[in-house]
């Protein structure tokens, strides 16, 4: 995923889900009175490439209530791309933290019950840790040209 500044919201579909990484407050509400399911991203990374919320800014985020389109129901996370096993694993185990902490902050659309983390190269480290959902694209599909 990219980047996104505060005033544009790049998105992908998948499923009906929709995948946001920092800008969920800017979200406005889509056609046909859709809801829409999506993660947030929390940056668990040690290198500058990966993108996501802080911590404190989950700590502060406010105003989920009120965006009656979207449904946030999980979060995900992309560890280093490292060879350190033990670096991704704890990356993982950070954000299995987060997600249980967060988990008992529900209300109509904020149910975190997904924890997405996981790639080709360390599903099994995400799974071992508490993901439920893990993106393994490359392994089915093979690796990108």
């Amino acid at each position: 995923m990219n980047r996104i500044n505060g005033n544009v919201i790049l998105y992908r579909f998948n499923n009906r889900s929709l995948y946001i990484t920092s800008a969920v407050k800017f979200f406005k509400p889509l056609k046909n009175n859709r809801v829409i399911d999506c993660l947030l991203q929390v940056h668990i990374a040690q290198e500058e490439t990966k993108f996501g919320f802080s911590k404190e800014e989950l700590d502060a985020l406010n105003g989920l209530e009120e965006l009656k389109n979207v449904r946030v129901v999980g979060l995900m996370g992309m560890a280093s791309f490292t060879e350190n096993k033990d670096e991704v694993r704890k990356e993982f185990h950070y954000l299995k933290k987060l997600s249980d902490k967060y988990a008992s902050r529900q209300h109509a659309n904020c149910q975190l019950q997904i924890l997405s983390m996981g790639m080709s190269d360390d599903y099994t480290i995400a799974l071992e840790e508490g993901s439920n959902l893990v993106r393994i694209g490359s392994l089915i599909f093979g690796q990108r040209n």
